[in-house]
């Protein structure tokens, strides 16, 4: 069967540079080493590279990629050269050598299918291929002595016979008229010519597997050119392309045939990229033929290739034109005539911009409508610190604006938002949603600071903008009617704002949305109303729950019910803000699984930073030659000048010079405008007032860590600030994750801070936990009733959906109006004139050790990670303690006490919460005295747990309950064993029965213990031995509380006790037999 098979290694994009050398040999040793294990399995019979063989076309980058790549692969799989298959691309185009005179006249004349004929068929077309010379001497070479064909400059033909199949193979350029423009200038721009795709096709004869290549994807081609082509590849098996360095095979149906398009992955974009290449198998006992494509991801952290399962589902795409029900898309009837507006054009060009920046990394995202990209804006009348000073949670709250009505009935909008609160997103789905209310608007979206000076910059920048979308911009071309989106809009560019209100006033058919940051937001509307502009000035509201609700669904459908308060929370815990952007980052870059437990918000934050600098993002400024990695080690030493000088901002100037000054230092000639002007456009600094500064204060401790070990000016200003710097400690422990001396400092700062508040009798935890502490008793019946009603169902019915809807709708508001005061309360510390409090202090501090303790995971002193284990589960024990004493001295218990009220006093709450009864005034005490107290216990036990539980530790706690010093701490005890059940260990309940007995007559320690025992005991897995130990806990925490007697005959101690085993076994069967028979089987048989 091996005859009727063809295999092909397709690659694409390698990106050769010298100063890349290092890494890129070290990925291509692993990329050969996984060839060659799929050349053994099966025998390669051919490679294509789809173009950017180079960085930037210079003779020393083919000479290496030749060295590294081409002859040791060609030599591994023992093929003739004739079957290496090259085609160039943007990279491998020398656009120094583009002369700008004969550029603009080319990009002016070719624009028709006769035009480009004309000059493919000149005999002085080399004199316009000047950009190509280091190519065609490179392949020139190359191909020297072989059999490849060239049929012209820009087409080369390979054939050969693979297991007894002809294979023909074209090879075309569609890189002659790339430019090496920033901003994808060259899409929809690119040509490929008739001439050129037709000869192609026609020196094909009568081979049994047809392959076309060519650098870039059909999108990238002008309008006219691509549907030349696109006829052409019907007489085509295979297309294989690259550029855009994503994989992404898929069949295409036409008039003319089918079509298996292969796009490849970039090989080496840098190491943390996704580095990708394709294995594609092309069966010929179906006709027309199968299809499978394996797709192979590089792994850095294995140094390996492996199968792709974090781009196609199983590693491999089949695609089988003959197999019904294969989703191959089928061509439109003879008939059937598609004609698509210029309005149609411009939103799907504004779709793909969304898709490309979008974090929702689903296969079928470039399918997705504006609906599933974005989350719709929430629009206020007035700005957000008067939407926060006016919101009462007792009185009417603020309408957001209804944006549909508003889009239907003005033209003028001024959108005001700080930075990096989504205005650009909030303009494109604004843009969007005019074109889907009225479908004549073709919706663009420009930045003001792009614009050109001059009196017709907006009207350049707005046909550049149309032509990416395909639709005719010369001069003479009159402009479509728009819904036209500026963003970054400044008044203090007087002249750039005078053109935009020129174009405004020749193009009063458009609609208008104008975007501003807070700052001048004010300013613009009112230079607008002074001109005699009626606008609708409106403001970018919080992100709240209801709205990341939305976002959870776009970007994990998979866990829609994911929990919104744990994203916030560890939001919170991360001083992270609640941006559009740094939620999105978090919910697309969170772990699958349980992963708000114990999550690395240094991971999430260095997602969210490699997503501001563009980490994935394969377009290069060709201006300068710096990556990723450069870019951030740049921004880490301009953000710790700024920590040592203590300032927040830069004037433009002094960044210039110390960007010099830093390109001096490595011996380096970048030009420091150029990057600071590259950093600006990323948006990860800012640039007002002739002043620099970070747009996103929360990136400035993550680089500051980047910087601790080299500067050591850094490390003692973060030393004697701990606290004021706990973001940089935080970093630097995750980054680091074996820094002892790290772990050791911040321990004993803690301590020195707990040794203030008591030990022994005198720790807090055994003062407020005392036996007459925090609640008095109940009997045991009442109290089985309490916590595990009679008639409790297995499952309990939910509320009709839309009381849920309207309920969850009520606690999102409730929650954000939270949030809002919290916010209010943290800009008035941050305004100056702030203490911490004693508890502020403890809490900071407790946090921080437990989190740099998570990070020290590489640490190899034992017994240094469990002083500090130990010190912090007494810590979380006494931050229980504490907070039921700020609950009692500040009256926290009023205030929710009035809450409740509240939500008992509304039907719809009340079906959910209490069947719809009345509630008495002892139900209610009841219940009030269950929250008092539970929550400080569950609330510190919720934070530790946040940050503890890991696997990692579950040794080091569980020795700790083995020692009669640790135990003998009631409230570390507690601690330990809820943390232990946290991770999943079972032995928690044999420790949970010693601290009972030690403890146990402490009311917060047995009711605690009791309610954890009772939610484990009704799970349907456990055996004899387990249930045994599960009910004998609970005899024991009845037996502490005194709701059992423990003195007297046997037969008085043993009745009682029996009776409550027969109480519970009979509760726990009762519970089970309402989730079914099947249950109920088990627990007799058992």
């Amino acid at each position: 069967m091996r005859g009727c098979f063809v295999r092909i290694v397709h690659i694409s994009d390698l990106h050769a540079r010298a100063d890349w050398e290092p890494d890129q040999s070290k990925l291509l040793r692993a990329f050969l080493k996984d060839v060659r294990d799929f050349h053994e399995r099966t025998p390669v019979d051919a490679v294509v590279f789809s173009g950017d063989l180079a960085f930037s076309a210079r003779p020393d980058q083919f000479s290496f990629a030749r060295e590294a790549l081409l002859d040791p692969l060609q030599d591994l799989l023992g093929l003739d050269r004739d079957r290496m298959v090259l085609a160039p691309g943007n990279h491998d185009v020398d656009i120094s050598r583009i002369d700008q005179f004969q550029e603009n006249g080319l990009l002016s004349g070719l624009t028709s299918r006769d035009a480009v004929n004309q000059l493919l068929d000149a005999k002085n077309l080399m004199t316009y291929l000047d950009r190509m010379a280091p190519w065609l001497e490179f392949v020139d070479d190359y191909y020297a002595d072989t059999g490849v064909e060239r049929l012209s400059p820009l087409v080369t033909l390979h054939r050969f016979t693979a297991s007894g199949s002809t294979v023909a193979v074209a090879c075309l350029t569609s890189a002659w008229r790339a430019t090496g423009e920033g901003d994808d200038a060259d899409r929809a721009h690119l040509i490929v010519g008739d001439r050129q795709m037709t000869r192609a096709a026609d020196e094909l004869g009568d081979a049994d597997v047809k392959i076309a290549v060519m650098h870039h994807p059909l999108d990238w081609l002008a309008e006219f050119d691509r549907g030349d082509v696109r006829r052409e590849l019907g007489r085509f098996d295979v297309l294989c392309t690259g550029h855009v360095h994503v994989v992404d095979p898929v069949g295409l149906a036409s008039k003319t045939g089918p079509l298996m398009h292969s796009m490849a992955g970039s090989l080496y974009q840098s190491r943390d990229y996704l580095n990708a290449y394709s294995v594609v198998d092309v069966d010929r006992t179906h006709a027309p033929h199968a299809f499978t494509v394996h797709v192979r991801s590089y792994f850095d952290s294995r140094d390996a290739f492996d199968e792709g399962l974090n781009v196609v589902p199983g590693g491999r795409q089949v695609i089988d034109f003959a197999e019904p029900g294969r989703p191959v898309p089928a061509p439109p009837p003879e008939e059937e005539v598609v004609t698509r507006t210029a309005a149609d054009l411009a939103t799907e060009r504004l779709l793909d911009a969304v898709r490309e920046r979008s974090l929702n990394l689903a296969p079928d995202r470039w399918q997705m409508d504006m609906d599933r990209l974005l989350v719709p804006p929430v629009l206020l009348h007035l700005p957000v610190e008067q939407y926060l000073a006016l919101t009462d949670l007792e009185e009417g709250r603020i309408t957001p604006d209804d944006l549909a009505a508003s889009l239907s009935e003005h033209r003028h909008f001024v959108v005001v938002g700080d930075e990096y609160c989504g205005l650009t997103s909030t303009l494109q789905w604004l843009a969007y949603t005019a074109y889907r209310l009225d479908t004549q608007y073709a919706p663009v979206v420009i930045d003001f600071t792009a614009v050109e000076s001059g009196a017709n910059g907006v009207d350049r920048e707005v046909r550049k903008q149309l032509a990416l979308a395909g639709i005719p911009t010369g001069k003479r071309d009159a402009l479509p009617r728009l819904a036209l989106a500026v963003d970054n809009v400044a008044p203090r560019s007087e002249k750039r704002l005078r053109n935009l209100l020129r174009f405004m006033a020749q193009h009063p058919q458009n609609m208008y949305i104008l975007g501003s940051r807070t700052t001048v937001g004010q300013r613009l509307g009112d230079e607008l109303i002074r001109e005699g502009w009626t606008c609708r000035v409106r403001y970018i509201g919080p992100f709240g729950r209801r709205e990341l609700r939305a976002l959870v669904r776009l970007l994990r459908p998979e866990e829609s019910d994911s929990d919104v308060t744990a994203i916030l929370d560890l939001l919170s815990r991360g001083r992270l803000p609640r941006t559009p952007a740094m939620l999105a980052a978090l919910v697309a870059t969170a772990g699958q699984g349980d992963w708000t437990a114990g999550v690395n918000n240094t991971a999430i934050l260095e997602s969210y930073l490699g997503l501001l600098l563009g980490r994935d993002d394969p377009s290069v400024d060709r201006r300068f030659e710096l990556d990723f990695r450069d870019l951030q080690d740049i921004l880490s030493c301009l953000n710790e000048h700024l920590t040592l000088e203590g300032k927040d901002a830069l004037p433009r100037m002094e960044a210039e010079q110390f960007l010099l000054d830093y390109f001096k230092g490595l011996g380096w000639s970048e030009p420091p405008g150029a990057v600071l002007d590259a950093l600006i456009a990323k948006r990860i600094i800012g640039q007002r007032d002739g002043l620099i500064y970070f747009c996103q204060p929360m990136v400035r401790p993550l680089l500051a860590a980047y910087r601790m070990e080299a500067s050591e000016e850094l490390q003692l200003l973060v030393r004697d600030n701990p606290l004021d710097y706990a973001q940089v400690i935080r970093h630097t422990a995750a980054l680091r994750r074996n820094d002892a001396t790290l772990l050791r400092r911040v321990m004993d700062g803690f301590r020195d801070l707990r040794e203030r508040l008591g030990d022994g009798a005198s720790d807090p935890f055994s003062v407020l936990a005392a036996p007459e502490g925090w609640r008095a008793l109940d009997d045991t019946e009442s109290l089985l009733d309490e916590l595990w009603p009679p008639d409790l169902a297995y499952t309990p019915p939910g509320p009709p959906a839309e009381v849920q809807g309207e309920f969850n709708v009520m606690l999102d508001e409730l929650h954000d109006q939270a949030d809002a005061m919290r916010t209010m309360v943290q800009d008035n510390r941050e305004g100056g004139g702030f203490t911490r409090s004693d508890f502020e202090v403890f809490v900071e501090w407790l946090d921080l050790l437990a989190d740099v303790l998570r990070s020290s995971e590489l640490v190899r002193d034992l017994d240094l990670k469990r002083q500090a284990l130990w010190l912090t589960l007494n810590g979380y024990g006494v931050r229980a303690a504490l907070m039921a004493d700020e609950w009692n001295r500040q009256g926290s218990r009023q205030g929710i006490r009035q809450a409740l009220s509240e939500v008992l006093e509304q039907q719809e709450l009340r079906e959910v919460l209490a069947d719809d009864s009345e509630v008495s005034e002892d139900e209610f005490e009841k219940l009030m005295g269950r929250i008092e107290l539970f929550s400080p216990v569950l609330a510190s036990y919720a934070a530790l747990s946040q940050v503890l539980a890991s696997g990692k530790l579950s040794r080091l706690t569980e020795e700790a309950l083995c020692q009669e010093a640790f135990m003998e701490q009631p409230g570390q005890a507690l601690m330990a064993v809820l943390l232990m059940r946290r991770m999943g260990g079972r032995e928690w309940v044999r420790h949970a029965s010693a601290v009972v007995k030690l403890h146990g007559e402490r009311e917060v320690i047995g009711e605690i213990m009791r309610l954890f025992a009772l939610t484990s005991y009704v799970r349907t897995d456990l055996g004899r031995e387990e249930l045994a130990s599960y009910e004998s806990l609970l005899v024991d925490i009845a037996a502490q509380r005194k709701e059992l007697p423990t003195e007297g005959p046997a037969p008085a101690r043993d009745y009682p006790r029996n009776q409550m085993l027969k109480a519970l076994r009979n509760r726990r069967l009762q519970f089970l037999q309402r989730g079914g028979d099947g249950d109920a089987k088990w627990i007799e048989a058992h």
